[in-house]
Order: structure tokens, then sequence, then C-alpha cells
């Protein structure tokens, strides 16, 4: 697990959804956490893609260019 700056826990299993309004249906699923980097598999209408990215914890909070949480999958 890890922590951002905004004090959002992020682990496996999150989904999340980009804030720019370029991206507008860009969402991402968590699979390892690791060196403050969320490597994530692309979701395109909530299925997964043959796509991963990997993403820095920092921007994970909701503004102009960043990420935010959508769904948690139950502990």
């Amino acid at each position: 697990m890890s922590i951002e700056q905004h004090g959002i826990h992020v682990y496996p299993g999150q989904v999340w959804k980009d804030c720019d309004p370029r991206m507008d249906r860009r969402r991402v699923r968590v699979t390892r956490v690791e060196d403050g980097k969320a490597y994530c598999d692309v979701l395109a209408g909530g299925t997964r893609t043959r796509r991963t990215t990997k993403l820095r914890i920092r921007r994970m909070h909701p503004s102009g260019t960043g990420w935010r949480l959508i769904e948690e999958e139950a502990k």
C-alpha cells in the first residue's frame, strides 16, 4: 500500500478515473504499487484491455490533471 500527499491510500484492486476532460472515459484498475508508482490495467467499458500503464502516486488526487477514486475492492 502507498499513501499520496492528500492522504489517499492507493492499493491493488482500486479503480480510478482520469480527471482530464479530454480523457472522459479513461479508467484504470491498480494491479500493484511500488516505488511511488501505481501499475494499472486500462479499462474500457468496465472490461480489461491488453494495455497497462503506470501512474505517479502523487498525481492520484482529484484535480484538473489528476485522478479520482471511483471504486474500491472490498477488504
